[in-house]
């Protein structure tokens, strides 16, 4: 690997070492694989189902993969895009065995609420950053908490539906959300690609939106 493949980004951000990914559907594949383009050195992977038709409209792979564990497809992905990065594969996400490091970035990509919450839970007793991601339709969303605009109810039977720009988009806010830090507490921000409107649900301004990000960046890059 060369040692310049990420000199275009010195300036703009500090990758963090390790990001938890729980849900590695459209969502947290492609947060996966920005955050292996980034830089990070350690993903650490959740996900027990398997590739399905209905996914191929949202995810980078070929009908050849389909029945075969999200992870697995996943893994052999980011390892062709960085063959020295590291991999931990945990399968379903499960509170009483899996642990967090204190402040780490913990991205929580899951379908329903309940699964939500028990992922919050746990990054409250852990202290870890929490980041709710979800997409649905043409809007995504990212919250510090299982947002109130939940995306995706818990009902039987519920298909959402979505394609692949918002997953796309959603996964950037993740990731953005992992190396800036910058998820304002109590805060759920909903970017509408339909009609290009953004908002938040706790009435902070553009300008301030625009403050928050830039002494983000400089945090991310140490230039404080």
């Amino acid at each position: 690997m060369t040692e310049n493949i990420y000199d275009r980004q010195q300036e703009l951000i500090a990758p963090p070492r390790v990001v938890h990914i729980i849900g590695c559907g459209g969502v947290g594949t492609w947060a996966a694989i920005m955050l292996a383009l980034a830089g990070v050195r350690h993903l650490h992977l959740y996900d027990d189902d398997v590739v399905d038709e209905s996914n191929l409209n949202r995810l980078p792979y070929t009908a050849k993969v389909l029945g075969k564990p999200k992870l697995q497809i996943l893994s052999s992905t980011l390892t062709k895009l960085r063959p020295d990065i590291e991999l931990t594969l945990h399968g379903r996400f499960q509170p009483l065995l899996h642990k967090f490091e204190r402040s780490v970035a913990v991205i929580g990509a899951v379908d329903t609420m309940s699964d939500r919450q028990i992922i919050y839970k746990a990054c409250q007793e852990s202290d870890a950053y929490y980041i709710d991601i979800g997409a649905e339709g043409h809007r995504c969303t990212v919250s510090d908490s299982p947002a109130d605009w939940a995306l995706v109810e818990d009902r039987a039977g519920y298909f959402t539906p979505i394609w692949v720009a918002p997953v796309v988009a959603a996964a950037s806010l993740a990731v953005s959300a992992a190396i800036y830090r910058n998820v304002q507490t109590n805060q759920t921000f909903m970017l509408d690609l339909l009609n290009m409107e953004k908002e938040t649900d706790d009435g902070i301004s553009t300008e301030e939106t625009i403050e928050n990000t830039e002494a983000a960046i400089r945090a991310a890059t140490g230039r404080d």
